[in-house]
């Protein structure tokens, strides 16, 4: 009873949070996102290789996420990007949005199978007029609740991906499995092997890994 009369506390205080002025709401899948704070949203940059007629585009480039100010994310990779109605060879809006929803593969012009992330834009919708209601808010909760094994098969197919781009050697894929080990995001925390793919990372050039690298405290004799 205790610990119920704890979570509708909580509730409530989310419920209470204000909206800040410069938030963008999008909306996937039928759920609407505050694009520039939630999880899993990204500013993507990059240019479009090959449009998937009219289901999305693949694309060329980063995707860094909007809510950090480190730069964490996705560095020279490819990806595909559903609900972005552009042609080949055009450059991805300046400030787009999208959350990554999961993994697809694709065959390259030479016959190869590649697994790349998959993004969706989503669409465009107006800040909410008021603030959430409690009843709304544990709704939402519970279906959050109920679709927790679909978000976590989700992350470790993450957790899989990177650890395939780091030991094929892809700096981007070292880069973000360091991060991971470095905040324990999808595998258990540990801060030397966050600074082993780091570094190898860093060794390939990769600007964010140096940074991340930077920040972590000496190393012990």
């Amino acid at each position: 009873m205790k610990k119920m009369i704890l979570v509708v506390v909580a509730l409530v205080a989310l419920a209470s949070r204000e909206v800040g002025a410069g938030d963008v709401f999008r909306e996937v899948d039928g759920v609407t996102y505050n694009a520039t704070a939630a999880d899993g949203w990204f500013v993507l940059h990059g240019k479009v290789l090959q449009s998937f007629k009219g289901a999305g585009v693949l694309v060329s480039g980063s995707a860094i996420q909007s809510k950090r100010a480190d730069g964490f994310g996705y560095h020279d990779v490819f990806f595909a990007v559903k609900g972005l109605a552009l042609i080949d060879d055009d450059r991805i809006p300046s400030g787009t949005l999208a959350k990554e929803v999961g993994v697809m593969d694709y065959k390259t012009v030479l016959g190869a199978t590649k697994t790349i992330r998959v993004f969706d834009v989503g669409r465009e919708v107006g800040a909410p007029e008021k603030r959430e209601s409690l009843e709304a808010m544990l709704a939402r909760t519970g279906r959050e609740i109920r679709d927790r094994p679909a978000l976590q098969k989700a992350e470790s197919n993450r957790v899989a991906f990177a650890w395939q781009q780091a030991t094929n050697g892809q700096a981007s894929g070292e880069y973000d499995l360091g991060l991971r080990f470095l905040e324990g995001r999808g595998v258990e925390k540990d801060e030397r092997q966050a600074r082993i793919w780091l570094e190898k990372a860093a060794g390939k050039g990769h600007t964010y890994a140096k940074r991340a690298l930077a920040n972590l405290p000496p190393k012990e004799e």
